[in-house]
């Protein structure tokens, strides 16, 4: 998987071959963070079509990301830090912050 920001000034010529080059070596998954014009991520994979994915849908890589991930996450920070924070606790096996609060109460 790879993750590609373009903004003002970005050569499309030279993104277009890097995107291929790494499908072309196996790359699942390329999402290009466009941030000029409206915030979108542009999803491409292999022998596939690319397409769109705008604020407020979700990304998904099965196989290699357990959580699909919104596409403010990858420009907003605030958003980047809520998924942070909550792959975290997944992996301290909580499903989320309130459980943690839960167990506390619990257990104080």
């Amino acid at each position: 998987m790879a993750v590609e920001y373009a903004d003002t000034g970005q050569d499309e010529q030279d993104l277009q071959a890097k995107i291929r080059t790494l499908l072309g070596a196996g790359t699942r998954y390329v999402w290009v963070v466009r941030l000029t014009g409206p915030r979108r991520v542009e999803v491409y994979e292999p022998h596939a079509p690319h397409h769109l994915a705008h604020p407020g849908q979700h990304l998904e890589a099965p196989g290699i990301l357990d959580n699909p991930v919104p596409v403010e996450a990858l420009y907003d920070p605030n958003a980047a830090h809520e998924i942070a924070l909550r792959n975290l606790l997944q992996r301290r096996g909580y499903a989320h912050l309130d459980a943690v609060r839960k167990e506390g109460r619990e257990a104080g």
